[in-house]
């Protein structure tokens, strides 16, 4: 890949290719810290196309041409980029305001796997209508062994033999644990849901980090299905320094199987055009040998067809104009007529 020349100089600098590394490093945290502000989808696609390309060109232009050196430094560059990326997000988390109060978002056939968005938040089913409003979180943020109160209120115009099914999910974001404990009523003795009726649930949470959660009332029968809110942000349990280790080797895999993978398949993209140009100026230069050992071949027997007589001594092919044999070296004697 031919550079202009102010450009291709750079890697003749003293100390090049470590003056590459720390500048990628730098253009790269600029990057990511620019896609926290954006919205999440535009950021995350911005991120993904900018750190691959940076990386590889900063890389390029400061002389990590060899391919394996190339995607060594690549690879240790995303290592590095995702240990900052995990803290950086725990950071932006926990400088964001608390999320509005959710309501109910979709409804979700867990028998069919069908799932379907609602326009107004009401699903319908038997000319009963359910909605669920006014999802909250209370306190958003706060410290380990703290109870959070998770509230909701259930609208609907149906008649209830027993209350129905409402349950909070509240999982620790990146671990996986997730806890799906029923709320209980706020007040047993109201059974009238037109004007809504609240459910409740009380957490106590040991474990620091990062929690979402997702508000759910949920029907049995032949086919179970329920209606959901969509998933908020909270609570953020603990201070977020002690997150910071263990956002960090998240971040690590998260980086590299979602962007670097697609890194080390440019550079193998790139090592494979090399080799298949310095196979094919191998393969120009073989041919071009063997078509001036044919010339040469060509040239020997013309040069043999202009010489109309033979040696007497060898066998050699003689020109009219040679007194010696050019192969024997036998004298010719002048014949006069």
């Amino acid at each position: 890949m031919d550079l202009p020349e102010p450009i291709e100089k750079i890697k003749d600098m003293k100390n090049a290719k470590w003056i590459g590394l720390i500048v990628t490093l730098i253009v790269n945290v600029a990057l990511m810290v620019g896609s926290l502000y954006m919205d999440p989808d535009t950021g995350y696609y911005v991120m993904m196309v900018g750190l691959v390309a940076l990386t590889f060109m900063m890389l390029y232009i400061f002389g990590w041409r060899d391919g394996k050196q190339l995607a060594a430094a690549g690879i240790g560059m995303f290592i590095l980029i995702g240990a900052i990326w995990g803290p950086m997000t725990v950071h932006r988390t926990y400088s964001l305001e608390e999320p509005e109060m959710v309501s109910s978002a979709a409804h979700i056939n867990w028998f069919t796997k069908e799932y379907t968005e609602l326009d107004h938040g009401i699903y319908v089913t038997g000319g009963v209508e359910y909605a669920l409003d006014e999802g909250t979180l209370t306190p958003y943020k706060g410290d380990v062994g703290q109870q959070y109160n998770f509230t909701i209120i259930l609208y609907s115009n149906g008649t209830f033999d027993e209350p129905p099914q409402v349950m909070v999910a509240y999982a620790l974001g990146v671990q996986g644990t997730i806890a799906k404990p029923m709320m209980v009523e706020a007040e047993p003795n109201d059974t009238n849901y037109v004007d809504g009726k609240e459910f409740y649930y009380t957490a106590t949470i040991q474990d620091a980090g990062i929690y979402s959660h997702v508000f759910s009332v949920n029907f049995e029968g032949s086919q179970p299905h329920s209606l959901n809110t969509t998933v908020a942000l909270g609570p953020l349990v603990g201070d977020e320094s002690a997150s910071y280790g263990f956002y960090a080797m998240v971040g690590i895999p998260s980086m590299f199987c979602n962007i670097g993978m697609l890194f080390v398949i440019i550079v193998l993209l790139y090592w494979w055009i090399g080799t298949a140009k310095e196979k094919r100026q191998s393969w120009d230069l073989d041919i071009q040998k063997k078509e001036e050992e044919l010339k040469k071949e060509l040239d020997d027997e013309d040069l043999e067809s202009l010489k109309p007589f033979t040696c007497d001594q060898c066998g050699a092919g003689v020109g009219a104009e040679d007194n010696f044999c050019p192969k024997c070296g036998e004298r010719f004697d002048e014949v006069e007529e």
